[in-house]
């Protein structure tokens, strides 16, 4: 009995050994992954109709330098939030990946641009959009001035693009159509614009909690 168990246990060995040599044929035992990095800022502003000279990305593995692919729907002829991203891979398939936010704006002589968003009591928000719509009106990316989307951080979904009137004669911004977001319909009251233009502030309410805060935007472009 001893002299078949002896058997059987050296066969199961031989078996596991055969096993263990196949599931890791042709797979490296060490792999250096790759590194990939972006040239330049990770927001950055381009003007509507003129070429984006993408500044690119750096990738290597194990310090020796390697190509990477660039993928995203630029698109210079219309205003927006574009993504640029960049991916890189070593041999073992590995991959490192990295992105850029380009926003296009108009630099038309109007209000249209990129303003640098906040919360007044928080102190934070994020990059804001406001484009021209032609009919005298201006489409705006988030009314609560980019806290949840981009200072919070809970992402674009949170933003709550809107419609907005401007009169810089007057001093005055109002609602043209009301914003929507993650937390429900948003309302602004109390808006004032400078008299050159390149500030504003208002109060952004959310409908349905009856909450709100005092947002102001600073322009960044021309």
């Amino acid at each position: 009995m001893k002299k078949y168990s002896i058997i059987f246990l050296a066969l199961l060995g031989a078996l596991t050994f055969s096993c263990d040599v196949e599931s890791t044929d042709d797979v490296s035992q060490i792999t250096v992954y790759p590194e990939l990095t972006i040239n330049g800022d990770a927001l950055v502003y381009s003007e509507v109709g003129q070429p984006f000279n993408d500044p690119g990305a750096n990738a290597s593995v194990g310090g020796s330098a390697i190509e990477y692919s660039t993928s995203g729907d630029l698109d210079t002829t219309t205003p927006g939030f574009y993504t640029i991203t960049y991916a890189a891979a070593n041999s073992d398939g590995f991959e490192a990946t990295a992105s850029r936010t380009v926003i296009i704006y108009e630099n038309d002589g109007s209000v249209a641009g990129v303003y640098d968003g906040i919360r007044i009591s928080r102190g934070f928000g994020g990059p804001i959009l406001i484009s021209s719509r032609g009919d005298g009106d201006f489409n705006i990316s988030d009314l609560m001035g980019g806290y949840y989307e981009f200072g919070v951080g809970y992402g674009n979904a949170y933003a709550f693009p809107a419609i907005i009137s401007v009169d810089v004669a007057g001093g005055t911004v109002t609602s043209a159509a009301g914003g929507a977001g993650g937390f429900g319909p948003c309302s602004l009251t109390n808006g004032v614009v400078s008299s050159d233009g390149k500030e504003m502030t208002w109060t952004a309410t959310l409908t349905d909690y009856a909450f709100g805060f005092d947002v102001k935007m600073t322009k960044v472009t021309p």
